[in-house]
């Protein structure tokens, strides 16, 4: 990450310091002018040596410059973490582009307002993020897990999915990379050497691990909403980028302050 975007800039922040502005700004305040109005009454510019409080537009340009960087973050936040094999569940939610009412639309304009909705795609270890694929056209979720695999820097050594995974080629795919795919077959599913293996003998146990990826869609959508901000493609993913690194950032703080206590209580 660079001290500064440009040598002629007029140098007031440096590149770090909006990263950690951005960060705080996903995970307390719900707009750019509720963390402008906010962060003066903070110690966070003083421990940041901040020369002066950004504005909204600063702030939304910066974080799609900074996307790729807080992205990395996020995922390096969880490699120290990984074990040489583990299960890992991967799932789609949704999340909507329009953040007004459709009742009041109905009430003042006089007609339904056609909700838009985008598609996030979790691939997912215990209550980290390992990966994320965000989509505002319609694609198919399996297609949606492979533009993610791309992007995973350690895969799994078992991937469970629920019934969208139930699919031979999906099977086929995973078994091709040495990876187990484990997903429920389908009512009168007969067709493929992988679907009758699991048809057989399912591994109900190791499935049951899926649920973690509820947890996380739940507290993901809980805490930074069910709606996306940003009106633009850039903007989206880029808020997509810092909210999960706030997501992985908590959950890595929260393990560590665990295992503090843990360790204080056992002396």
């Amino acid at each position: 990450m660079p001290v500064y975007w440009h040598k002629n800039s007029p140098h007031t922040y440096q590149v770090w310091q909006h990263g950690v502005m951005l960060v705080f700004f996903r995970r307390y305040c719900g707009s750019y002018t509720d963390f402008v109005e906010w962060l003066p009454n903070t110690k966070l510019p003083d421990y940041i040596c901040l020369k002066a409080i950004p504005d909204e537009g600063t702030l939304c340009k910066e974080e799609k410059r900074l996307k790729p960087f807080l992205e990395a973050v996020a995922m390096r936040l969880v490699l120290p973490l990984l074990p040489n094999s583990f299960v890992a569940g991967a799932d789609m939610t949704g999340l909507q582009t329009k953040r007004k009412s459709a009742y009041y639309i109905k009430r003042i304009l006089g007609v339904y307002s056609r909700r838009g909705f985008a598609r996030l795609e979790f691939l997912v270890w215990k209550c980290f993020i390992l990966g994320w694929e965000l989509r505002l056209t319609r694609k198919d979720e399996l297609a949606m897990l492979k533009s993610l695999w791309k992007k995973v820097k350690k895969k799994p050594t078992t991937l469970v999915y629920d019934k969208k995974g139930d699919c031979e080629a999906h099977h086929e795919w995973l078994e091709e990379q040495g990876i187990r795919s484990i997903a429920p077959v389908r009512k009168n599913g007969r067709r493929g050497r992988i679907r009758r293996k699991l048809m057989n003998s399912f591994p109900q146990k190791t499935y049951n691990k899926r649920n973690r990826n509820e947890n996380v869609n739940y507290v993901f959508k809980n805490k930074h909403g069910d709606a996306l901000n940003a009106y633009t493609v850039i903007g989206r993913r880029a808020e997509i980028a810092t909210k999960v690194l706030c997501h992985n950032l908590w959950a890595r703080l929260k393990a560590l302050l665990d295992e503090l206590f843990n360790a204080t209580g056992s002396l």
